[in-house]
């Protein structure tokens, strides 16, 4: 056992997590390969680009980026449990064509690779780097995770099709091998260069640690489902039906200070509402303050058969929290 955990803190620090790009754009768009560090939405300037004269050359001069991607996990339990450990090693390729007429399209998939484990099939962690599923599928691990054609103004911008969005409920924060991928359409307009609207209509999703795409209802219930009030074990797996997630942001930027009025409506289940408030002064010599408050509104919908509720009260839960951090 200690050989085994040596050799993870080794391998560890020999670990590669690689980003390659032919081409950077001015653009803080969310990466949906990689975590991403900003936790706020971010506000989109769009900008006016060289249109292609012709459809051949958009697609012909779009741009490639590659990611490597390796990751090891191991859990040494007290003596009588199981031990698990595993490696993760994956590659992904995106591709991303210039505009023309304002239109352009991206499509990039993923795979990744078990190169070494013991069995997972009671692994709380290592499973999720690849497919919890199917927990002895060790090869067949790759996602189509974008495939979308877009349409972008100096004002307004538009996506339809596999794509990662960036909400504080829904965005590419990870910390396996691949995020939660959704398919959907997604709207932006910046009617001035402080204030931006935000729309989303997400009806399946690929969550991270699995691989096929499905409705919103059947991901409710994948991970653990939990307990009940009462103590009994939760049932509500495949008993959830939506038409699909339904968010919207409202985001004002005045430098230092950035507000957020978020909504998500996850159709027939639940309604989440958050107010947030960021103050940072990048311009400190010293340190950088950020300051941020968040008000957080939980609601569900009641249903006949309460056993299978995804949430089972009504105004669940109202947070309210202050973060002050010094960088």
């Amino acid at each position: 056992m200690r050989f085994i955990f040596y050799t993870f803190i080794l391998y560890t620090f020999l670990s590669l997590s690689a980003y390659g790009q032919a081409e950077h754009t001015s653009k803080k768009e969310p990466d949906p390969h990689f975590s991403f560090k900003e936790l706020s939405p971010i506000i989109h300037h769009f900008e006016d680009s060289l249109e292609e004269k012709t459809l051949a050359d958009a697609l012909r001069k779009g741009f490639f980026s590659a990611k490597l991607r390796n990751f090891m996990m191991f859990t040494d339990n007290q003596k009588g449990l199981n031990d698990y450990y595993a490696n993760g090693f994956g590659m992904g390729l995106h591709y991303k064509s210039k505009n023309w007429h304002g239109l352009h399209m991206g499509v990039g998939g993923f795979f990744k690779f078990n190169l070494f484990s013991n069995h997972l099939g009671d692994s709380r962690y290592e499973l999720d780097l690849f497919d919890i599923e199917n927990p002895e599928n060790h090869h067949d691990l790759d996602r189509l995770e974008e495939l979308y054609l877009a349409y972008e103004t100096k004002h307004f911008a538009a996506k339809v099709g596999r794509f990662s969005i960036q909400t504080p409920y829904i965005n590419p924060q990870d910390g396996r091998m691949r995020p939660t991928v959704q398919e959907g359409v997604h709207l932006q307009w910046n009617p001035i260069k402080k204030l931006q609207f935000e729309g989303a209509w997400i009806w399946t999703v690929s969550p991270r640690s699995t691989i096929d795409f499905s409705s919103v209802g059947h991901s409710l219930g994948i991970y653990s489902q939990g307990i009940r009030t009462d103590g009994s074990e939760a049932d509500y797996f495949e008993h959830q039906h939506t038409k699909g997630i339904f968010s919207s942001d409202i985001l004002l930027d005045l430098k230092k200070i950035k507000f957020n009025l978020h909504n998500q409506y996850v159709e027939n289940i639940f309604n989440t509402s958050m107010f947030s408030m960021e103050y940072i002064d990048l311009d400190s010599i010293v340190f950088s303050p950020l300051f941020g408050v968040q008000y957080h509104y939980l609601s569900s919908f009641i249903r006949l058969f309460m056993n299978f509720d995804y949430i089972f009260v009504v105004n669940l839960l109202i947070l309210f929290q202050i973060v002050l951090v010094f960088a």
